[in-house]
């Protein structure tokens, strides 16, 4: 595995990581009411999309 293919696939693995947090801050908002949880699940997503966006720029960057 090449250190492209790591890094590709070190932040696809940070994707659902913060898209789980993100699942799980929603839920303990349901639960508790607290709006921290909703604004750190939000956070959470617009990271999410961000990585999204630079894994997808960075194939096409470093495409062989």
């Amino acid at each position: 595995m090449s250190l492209r293919d790591f890094h590709i696939l070190f932040v696809n693995l940070s994707v659902l990581l913060s898209l789980g947090f993100s699942y799980w801050a929603f839920q303990q908002n349901k639960l508790t009411g607290a709006q921290g949880y909703r604004v750190v699940g939000l956070i959470s997503l617009i990271v999410a999309a961000g990585l999204v966006i630079y894994v997808i720029r960075f194939a096409k960057r470093v495409k062989n």
